[in-house]
Protein backbone atom coordinates (compact mmCIF):
# COMPACT_ATOMS: atom_id res chain seq x y z
CA UNK A 1 0.00 0.00 0.00
CA UNK A 2 2.86 2.38 0.82
CA UNK A 3 4.23 1.79 -2.70
CA UNK A 4 0.92 2.76 -4.29
CA UNK A 5 -0.36 -0.74 -5.06
CA UNK A 6 -4.14 -0.89 -4.94
CA UNK A 7 -5.57 -3.00 -2.10
CA UNK A 8 -7.64 -5.20 -4.45
CA UNK A 9 -4.45 -6.21 -6.29
CA UNK A 10 -2.76 -7.20 -3.04
CA UNK A 11 -5.60 -9.35 -1.71
CA UNK A 12 -6.14 -11.03 -5.07
CA UNK A 13 -2.48 -11.99 -5.61
CA UNK A 14 -0.86 -12.40 -2.18
CA UNK A 15 -1.64 -15.48 -0.11
CA UNK A 16 1.13 -15.29 2.49
CA UNK A 17 3.64 -12.74 3.75
CA UNK A 18 6.87 -13.91 5.35
CA UNK A 19 9.47 -11.88 7.22
CA UNK A 20 12.79 -13.20 8.44
CA UNK A 21 15.91 -12.07 10.22
CA UNK A 22 19.10 -14.03 10.70
CA UNK A 23 20.40 -14.52 14.22
CA UNK A 24 23.75 -15.95 15.20
CA UNK A 25 23.66 -19.55 16.43
CA UNK A 26 25.23 -20.33 19.81
CA UNK A 27 28.25 -22.63 19.91
CA UNK A 28 28.02 -25.86 21.88
CA UNK A 29 29.86 -24.38 24.88
CA UNK A 30 26.94 -22.10 25.77
CA UNK A 31 26.16 -21.11 29.38
CA UNK A 32 22.70 -21.80 30.86
CA UNK A 33 20.88 -19.25 33.02
CA UNK A 34 17.43 -18.23 34.20
CA UNK A 35 15.94 -14.75 33.85
CA UNK A 36 16.41 -12.41 36.79
CA UNK A 37 13.84 -9.74 37.62
CA UNK A 38 15.56 -7.02 35.55
CA UNK A 39 15.85 -9.29 32.50
CA UNK A 40 12.21 -10.34 32.84
CA UNK A 41 11.13 -6.71 33.01
CA UNK A 42 13.23 -5.78 29.95
CA UNK A 43 11.85 -8.69 27.95
CA UNK A 44 8.26 -7.92 28.96
CA UNK A 45 8.64 -4.51 27.31
CA UNK A 46 9.17 -6.27 23.97
CA UNK A 47 6.97 -9.38 24.09
CA UNK A 48 3.71 -10.48 25.70
CA UNK A 49 5.21 -12.74 28.36
CA UNK A 50 2.02 -14.69 29.03
CA UNK A 51 1.54 -15.45 25.34
CA UNK A 52 5.24 -16.32 24.92
CA UNK A 53 5.12 -18.78 27.83
CA UNK A 54 2.06 -20.42 26.28
CA UNK A 55 4.01 -20.76 23.02
CA UNK A 56 6.91 -22.42 24.86
CA UNK A 57 4.48 -24.86 26.47
CA UNK A 58 2.70 -25.60 23.19
CA UNK A 59 6.05 -26.32 21.52
CA UNK A 60 6.94 -28.61 24.44
CA UNK A 61 10.06 -26.58 25.23
CA UNK A 62 8.93 -26.34 28.86
CA UNK A 63 6.50 -28.49 30.86
CA UNK A 64 2.83 -27.48 31.01
CA UNK A 65 3.14 -26.35 34.66
CA UNK A 66 6.27 -24.20 34.06
CA UNK A 67 6.55 -20.54 34.97
CA UNK A 68 9.17 -18.08 33.72
CA UNK A 69 11.35 -19.05 36.68
CA UNK A 70 11.56 -22.56 35.19
CA UNK A 71 12.66 -21.50 31.69
CA UNK A 72 16.33 -21.94 30.90
CA UNK A 73 18.00 -19.64 28.41
CA UNK A 74 21.56 -19.68 27.12
CA UNK A 75 24.35 -17.14 26.72
CA UNK A 76 27.38 -17.29 24.45
CA UNK A 77 30.56 -18.71 25.95
CA UNK A 78 33.71 -17.78 24.00
CA UNK A 79 36.11 -20.62 23.17
CA UNK A 80 39.00 -21.40 20.85
CA UNK A 81 36.56 -22.61 18.18
CA UNK A 82 34.09 -19.74 18.70
CA UNK A 83 35.78 -16.48 19.62
CA UNK A 84 32.52 -14.72 20.47
CA UNK A 85 30.50 -17.81 21.44
CA UNK A 86 28.53 -17.82 18.18
CA UNK A 87 28.82 -19.71 14.90
CA UNK A 88 26.74 -19.69 11.73
CA UNK A 89 23.26 -18.17 11.53
CA UNK A 90 19.68 -19.34 11.65
CA UNK A 91 16.45 -17.63 10.67
CA UNK A 92 13.70 -16.34 12.92
CA UNK A 93 10.39 -15.87 11.15
CA UNK A 94 7.02 -14.20 11.13
CA UNK A 95 4.48 -15.77 8.76
CA UNK A 96 1.19 -14.04 7.93
CA UNK A 97 -1.34 -16.01 5.89
CA UNK A 98 -3.87 -13.65 4.31
CA UNK A 99 -7.14 -14.86 5.80
CA UNK A 100 -10.44 -13.40 4.65
CA UNK A 101 -10.44 -11.10 7.69
CA UNK A 102 -6.91 -9.86 6.96
CA UNK A 103 -7.86 -9.31 3.31
CA UNK A 104 -10.88 -7.28 4.40
CA UNK A 105 -8.65 -5.14 6.66
CA UNK A 106 -6.23 -4.53 3.78
CA UNK A 107 -9.13 -3.52 1.52
CA UNK A 108 -10.26 -1.08 4.21
CA UNK A 109 -6.70 0.30 4.45
CA UNK A 110 -6.62 -0.57 8.15
CA UNK A 111 -3.61 0.45 10.22
CA UNK A 112 -0.64 -1.85 10.69
CA UNK A 113 -1.57 -2.14 14.38
CA UNK A 114 -5.08 -3.33 13.49
CA UNK A 115 -3.79 -5.88 10.97
CA UNK A 116 -1.14 -7.12 13.43
CA UNK A 117 -3.69 -7.45 16.24
CA UNK A 118 -5.98 -9.49 14.00
CA UNK A 119 -3.13 -11.68 12.77
CA UNK A 120 -2.05 -12.44 16.33
CA UNK A 121 -5.62 -13.20 17.33
CA UNK A 122 -5.70 -15.67 14.41
CA UNK A 123 -2.58 -17.40 15.76
CA UNK A 124 0.33 -15.72 14.01
CA UNK A 125 3.55 -15.80 16.03
CA UNK A 126 5.53 -12.58 15.99
CA UNK A 127 9.17 -12.72 14.96
CA UNK A 128 10.32 -11.92 18.49
CA UNK A 129 8.25 -14.86 19.77
CA UNK A 130 9.90 -17.22 17.29
CA UNK A 131 13.26 -15.87 18.41
CA UNK A 132 12.37 -16.37 22.06
CA UNK A 133 11.37 -19.95 21.29
CA UNK A 134 14.76 -20.57 19.67
CA UNK A 135 16.50 -18.89 22.62
CA UNK A 136 14.73 -21.20 25.07
CA UNK A 137 15.75 -24.17 22.90
CA UNK A 138 19.39 -23.10 23.20
CA UNK A 139 19.79 -22.26 19.53
CA UNK A 140 20.50 -18.55 20.05
CA UNK A 141 20.48 -15.99 22.85
CA UNK A 142 17.82 -13.52 23.92
CA UNK A 143 20.31 -10.69 23.37
CA UNK A 144 20.85 -11.79 19.78
CA UNK A 145 17.09 -11.95 19.14
CA UNK A 146 16.55 -8.48 20.60
CA UNK A 147 19.49 -7.12 18.59
CA UNK A 148 18.14 -8.25 15.22
CA UNK A 149 14.46 -7.61 15.92
CA UNK A 150 15.26 -4.09 17.08
CA UNK A 151 17.09 -3.21 13.84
Amino acid sequence: LDMGVEPFLIVSTVSLIAAQRLVRRLCSGKRAYRLNEAQYKELSGVVDMKRALTLLKTAAVVPEHATWKDVTFYAPEPSEQCADGYEERIGIYEILPLSETIKRLVMQRASLDDITAEAISEGMNAMVEDGLLKAAQGVTSIEEVLRVVGE
